[in-house]
């Protein structure tokens, strides 16, 4: 079989040769694996990256057989101790694998193995009994330790369950993959008034973004009665919504039998959550396991996405007076000096605790806010008491803008949001104000203003330099809902927004500074569809040539924030508030 090595092993001969001719006898080169493997889809059973450690103190590179096309590495040659990645193509045929060969010029050698699997091999999500050691007595399932949960949505997934115990008692048998030992007992419920329903359940399985499933599983049913009413396997996507699936028995010799349930799903479904229960109890369960299913097969499950949030209007979901940008990040307030030349500000993203100390580095990052969505890495600088955000020149086009955190809004569901904050228009030294545009966009689901649009650019109207202005944004005082649009997240959590300087040419310097409590406030709207985890608010100036601002001076009566309203009411919140700078969990 051919080989070949790539030219930087001639290369590092040179260096090598330039630097040193001396060998010490030490030279090493060592791998952290003998083999690795695949699965048809390139990733590991557990669903990561196939990577493996090279530990070594000289030059190596790998060599790959030429009808290895279906691999990649990197790096391909380096010096020292470096973590390799493998990548491997989606295989569409049978097993296959391939020997790395690691040389290097000073004599060292190794070698690993890649295995991938075949086009035949499922794909499992998740597959798990409840332990082979045999419990000495029964263990409550949210107590219980021992999982050993596989696959390639099972790295987050947890257990719980209601009058649920892991039992050696009864261990499965009679159907293929009877694991034996361990299993699930659904208890059978005590009588009386608030008798709940004993259940199992199963969280956060990553589903890879797929839409065609399988699930199966190990029942014991007391009198062999496995019918819907009184044995129920439901799935979840992470809301309160849970649908039941149609099940079938499909293996058992004995007691024990095997039901499956084919399923599918349409888009923006990263996890799943499942649920058995039993109302009258005394069920057992075992080796859960979900895996890929067949196109075109199944049950269509779809969640419904909207319904109200449930939280009280002028509900606060997140606000920040800006009180804790102060002069130990070493910027200085501009507003209350002009027009005296440009003055001190510090670059938000070059703050580190080594820079500036651990708490002042805490405040930030427990502010809530990031400055990197869309490209939006640069231009945005820590005043006092307000943040500044300048004209970008990256190649984006964009200039500073803010993210905030995600509104905990409970998924699949949705509310009527109001932003409020105040803002100011830059003007240099020599009295030449900036452009005057604004803008603030949902990240997430969600519509601006006429149900179709994410963004809305504002245009600042201050009629003198750097003063603070107080607006509201259209549409609110005919009651008509400025932001509208559904949850549909794939980020795993609520709506955002941003607020930043639009990507068009022509924004403006300002300061941004939330709105205060008593007072009309530069306001948007988001309508029914903030449903879930996923939305952010994003503020964003647009093509600054010096800066705008984010900001709120420090003033016990002024505050930012997104509440609940009603489409109806543009006044302050009257709700309850949570503290500031803090993101309100619901």
């Amino acid at each position: 079989m051919k080989k070949y090595s790539i030219w930087l092993l001639g290369f590092a001969a040179l260096v090598a040769g330039a630097c040193s001719t001396d060998r010490t006898g030490d030279e090493t080169l060592a791998l952290s694996a003998s083999s690795v493997s695949a699965n048809k889809r390139g990733m590991t059973y557990e669903g990561g990256d196939v990577t493996f450690d090279v530990l070594s103190n000289v030059y190596w590179v790998i060599n790959l057989d030429e009808d290895a096309d279906w691999l990649t590495v990197a790096p391909r040659a380096a010096y020292g101790n470096q973590t390799v990645k493998v990548t491997a193509a989606v295989n569409p045929g049978g097993r296959r694998s391939t020997t790395l060969r690691f040389d290097s010029l000073d004599g060292v050698t190794a070698q690993i193995e890649v295995t991938q699997g075949s086009s035949d091999e499922l794909i499992y999500y998740i597959r798990t009994g409840a332990g082979a050691s045999a419990v000495a007595e029964p263990v409550a399932v949210g107590g219980y330790t021992a999982w050993e949960p596989e696959g390639v949505g099972a790295s987050a997934v947890g257990f719980s369950g209601v009058n649920a115990f892991v039992s050696a008692d009864t261990p499965s048998s009679g159907y293929d993959e009877a694991s034996g030992g361990n299993n699930i007992v659904l208890e059978v419920p005590g009588e009386g008034p608030e008798t709940v329903t004993p259940s199992f359940s199963v969280r956060d399985v990553a589903t890879r973004d797929d839409s065609y499933f399988r699930l199966k599983m190990g029942v014991l049913a007391p009198g062999g009665e496995l019918t819907p009413d009184r044995f129920r396997a439901l799935v979840g996507n992470g809301g309160d919504e849970l649908i039941a699936l149609q099940y079938e028995v499909i293996d058992g010799a004995g007691d024990w039998k095997e039901v499956l349930a084919r399923f599918w799903v349409g888009e923006d479904n990263p996890t799943f959550d499942f649920k058995v229960e039993a109302p009258a109890g005394g069920y057992r369960i075992d080796d859960f396991r979900l895996y890929e299913g067949n196109f075109g097969e199944g049950q269509e499950v779809a969640f419904q996405v909207g319904g109200d949030d449930g939280k009280p209007e002028g509900y606060v979901y997140f606000e920040d007076d800006f009180s804790w940008v102060t002069d130990v990040y070493g910027g200085t307030d501009y507003i209350g000096t002009y027009p005296t030349p440009l003055t001190a500000e510090t670059y938000w993203n070059g703050i580190t605790a080594a820079s500036h100390g651990q708490e002042a580095y805490n405040a930030l990052v427990g502010s809530g806010w990031k400055t990197d969505d869309n490209k939006l890495k640069e231009r945005v600088y820590l005043r006092i008491g307000y943040v500044k955000m300048g004209r970008g020149s990256n190649a984006a086009g964009c200039g500073g803008g803010l993210v905030s955190p995600t509104l905990d809004i409970r998924k699949n569901r949705a509310a009527d949001l109001k932003v409020t904050f105040k803002c100011c228009i830059y003007v240099a030294a020599n009295g030449t104000w900036d452009p005057s545009t604004m803008q603030v966009r949902v990240i997430g689901p969600g519509t601006v203003n006429d149900g179709v649009s994410t963004e809305k650019v504002l245009v600042m109207q201050t009629e003198t330099p750097v003063q603070w202005e107080e607006k509201t944004l259209g549409g609110g005082n005919q009651g008509q809902p400025l932001v509208s649009g559904r949850r549909a997240d794939r980020q795993g959590g609520p709506g955002r927004q941003t607020f930043g300087r639009p990507d068009t040419a022509g924004g403006s310097c300002g300061d941004v500074r939330p709105g205060c409590r008593y007072r009309k406030f530069r306001e948007v709207h988001l309508d029914r569809g903030l449903a879930g985890r996923g939305v952010r608010v994003f503020l964003h100036l647009s093509q600054l040539r010096r800066g705008g601002r984010l900001a709120q001076r420090q003033d016990d009566g002024a505050v930012g924030r997104i509440y609940r309203t009603d489409r109806r009411d543009f006044g302050p919140p009257d709700g309850p508030r949570p503290a500031r700078r803090r993101r309100q969990d619901l």
